[in-house]
């Protein structure tokens, strides 16, 4: 009944295509829903709806919204090949209520998903109403899962990254005498033209770290937050194209156990499961 893969090992490891980072993150995402016998799921940021097979195919109904009209019309576009009904599709922005009012008559829903999302909200004020409106469109004791970009990720990729990451963060409060001192000493051992900071396909976002955030969504309300590592990484991203085959799969096998310590470092993104607080009595819907 669910053709949607329940483990890492069950994703077909085609490692001359694009790494499939997202199939890995879905899998908290479809279990849960099995687990919960959820029945609606919202994606906030829905872009081409490239997750719309994968969440309808697990028995869910989906809704979605994005701010960016032409990512609209694409995932209207692919609701309606999946034979799935348009006009659950609409614009919408997470800062704004007002914006996906449309979307949110349809709710509350049991499950919600924002991949690549919260990193282009990085201020604190807008970062917490948004995570207030993902509570106002989530059941009481509904999921949501928000994806994050790993910070810690850095110290491993060996590249600027790396160098900012302990420069800007670990060393922020040394004297600068000191600091100008690491600075000299790291430049010639990192890469630092790695990764490419303009050009085709290059999106900039920002990086959170995972011993931090989830404070955030318990001073939100949330409960039972947990964080969830994907996209692992076997090397330095840089690397990879010695074998690039060869890498993909041994960051395949990486991805079975998104909860081991591993992850913190290897892997380049986590979600945060998060429960919506239950109704007075205490109880789900």
């Amino acid at each position: 009944m669910n053709s949607v893969p329940t483990s890492a090992s069950q994703i077909a490891p085609d490692h001359t295509t694009p790494y499939p980072a997202n199939a890995f993150a879905f899998h908290s995402v479809t279990a849960t829903a099995r687990e919960t016998g959820a029945k609606t799921l919202v994606e906030v940021g829905v872009g081409h709806g490239n997750a719309l097979s994968t969440f309808a195919s697990s028995g869910l109904e989906v809704f979605g919204f994005d701010n960016n009209p032409e990512m609209v019309g694409n995932s209207q576009a692919k609701a309606a090949e999946l034979r799935l009904p348009a006009d659950r599709f609409a614009l919408g922005s997470l800062e704004d209520e007002a914006t996906f009012a449309e979307t949110a008559a349809s709710g509350p829903f049991d499950l919600l998903v924002a991949m690549g999302v919260l990193p282009h909200i990085p201020d604190p004020a807008p970062r917490r109403a948004a995570l207030t409106n993902v509570r106002s469109l989530l059941k009481p004791g509904g999921y949501a899962f928000i994806e994050f970009r790993n910070s810690l990720f850095s110290l491993f990729t060996f590249n600027r990254y790396t160098f900012e990451f302990i420069m800007d963060d670990l060393l922020a409060e040394v004297p600068e005498s000191i600091r100008s001192v690491v600075a000299a000493d790291l430049r010639p051992r990192l890469e630092m033209e790695r990764p490419p900071r303009s050009g085709p396909g290059v999106t900039m976002s920002g990086f959170d770290n995972p011993l931090e955030v989830p404070a955030l969504f318990t001073e939100a309300g949330f409960t039972d937050v947990e964080t969830i590592y994907f996209h692992f990484h076997a090397g330095p991203p840089f690397l990879e194209e010695r074998d690039p085959a060869g890498f993909r799969a041994a960051c395949h096998a990486l991805e079975e156990d998104g909860s081991s310590w591993r992850g913190m470092f290897l892997a380049s993104a986590f979600l945060i499961k998060a429960r919506a607080p239950l109704d007075d009595s205490g109880n789900t819907p």
